[in-house]
C-alpha cells in the first residue's frame, strides 16, 4: 500500500496518497486544504479540513511558530498571541482506510490548545466547502441509517448531538465521488450548514466550547473521507464505525 507523502517547502505542503493529491498553506490554515483531486477528478474552488484560529477577527496570514512534516503527518504550531490566549498545535494526518471493498483516502484533522493564563476562552471553528446539491446526516451508525437534510437556504442550519451523529455525507450530481466528514461524540458540539452560494455548502464546527485552565492540553479530531459514490452510505457508517473504535489521538 503507498504511503502518503507530504512535501513540504517553506510554509507550503503538497499531499499525495496514492491518487489523491492536495495543497495547504499553513500560513493560512482558514483555507485548508485545496487544490483537491482523486481519480483524476478535481474539486476546483472546493477546501476541506480549514481551521479558523481568529473567529473573531480578519487575520489573513498566521505566524507559524514550526511546521513539519513526519510520515503521513503534516504539523503546524501557532505560537499564544495577546489577541489568541493560547498555543495551537495542528495535525493533518493522511492515511487510507480499508473499508470492506476498497481503500479511500482519508485526513483527520487533530487540533491541540494550552494556555499560560488561569482561564481562558479556546474555541476555534474548523470549515470545508463542498460543490454539493445533497447531504445526508448519519442517523444509526450500526444499522447504516441515513437521512437527508433540508438545504439551508435561509441562514445557516445548527446541527446538535442531541439529533444525532456528527457524521454528514455530500454528494454532487456532476461527480461520482462523495465527500464525509465525521467528528467523535466526544468532540462534537455544534455545527452549522450554511449555503454559500454558487452551488456551494460549508460546514463549520465548533471546537472547545468550554473553557481552558493553565496546564490542560484540550484535543479534538475530525475526519474528512473521500469515497465511490457507489455505496457511499455504507463506506462511511463504516468509516465512522472505525472513528469511534480508534484510540484518542496522542500528538507530541
Amino acid at each position: 500500500m503507498p504511503h502518503p507523502i507530504w512535501s513540504l517547502k517553506g510554509c507550503t505542503a503538497h499531499l499525495e496518497i496514492d491518487a489523491f493529491t492536495a495543497s495547504l498553506d499553513l500560513s493560512r490554515p482558514q483555507r485548508g486544504l485545496a487544490d483537491l483531486q482523486w481519480r483524476s477528478q478535481t474539486f476546483a474552488g472546493q477546501q476541506i479540513l480549514a481551521v479558523d484560529l481568529a473567529p473573531h477577527e480578519s487575520a489573513d496570514e498566521e505566524n507559524v511558530a514550526d511546521c513539519y512534516q513526519r510520515a503521513g503527518d503534516l504539523v503546524a504550531v501557532y505560537d499564544q498571541t495577546p489577541q489568541r490566549p493560547m498555543r495551537v498545535q495542528i495535525y493533518w494526518r493522511a492515511t487510507e482506510l480499508e473499508l470492506s471493498a476498497h481503500r479511500v483516502p482519508a485526513i483527520d484533522l487533530q487540533v491541540s490548545v494550552q494556555t499560560s493564563l488561569l482561564d481562558s476562552r479556546p474555541e476555534l471553528t474548523t470549515a470545508s466547502t463542498l460543490a454539493s446539491h445533497e447531504v445526508c446526516r448519519l442517523v444509526d451508525s450500526a444499522a447504516g441509517a441515513f437521512a437527508p437534510l433540508s438545504p439551508p437556504e435561509i441562514g445557516p442550519a445548527t446541527l446538535t448531538p442531541q439529533e444525532g451523529p456528527g457524521c454528514l455525507l455530500f454528494r454532487n450530481s456532476n461527480s461520482d465521488v462523495s465527500y464525509a466528514e465525521m467528528i467523535a461524540p466526544c468532540d462534537f458540539g455544534r455545527d452549522e450548514l450554511a449555503d454559500c452560494g454558487h452551488g456551494k455548502l460549508r460546514l463549520r464546527r465548533r471546537l472547545f466550547a468550554g473553557s481552558l485552565e493553565k496546564g490542560v492540553i484540550l484535543r479534538a479530531r475530525v475526519r474528512g473521507v473521500f469515497l465511490p459514490r457507489a455505496q457511499d452510505e455504507r463506506d462511511v457508517a463504516e468509516a465512522y464505525r472505525a472513528l469511534l473504535d480508534s484510540p484518542p489521538p496522542l500528538t507530541t
